[in-house]
């Protein structure tokens, strides 16, 4: 998918939904905390974020 397309309609559904803009390194770490809310296994957690070391993952 383009970024450009990635970013109308990232701008889109912010207008929708009347949150706020985060950056794409915001969303990743969202994505992050939420895995560990969930209580999802460490080692996911860290292959999702692209890490191969599972401490560096959950101190990210």
């Amino acid at each position: 998918m383009a970024t450009s397309t990635i970013d109308r309609r990232y701008e889109k559904y912010l207008k929708l939904s009347g949150v706020k803009r985060i950056l794409i390194h915001e969303f990743r770490r969202s994505h992050a905390s939420y895995l560990i809310h969930k209580r999802c296994n460490p080692l996911v957690i860290a292959q999702r974020l692209g890490h191969k070391n599972v401490v560096k993952a959950l101190i990210m």
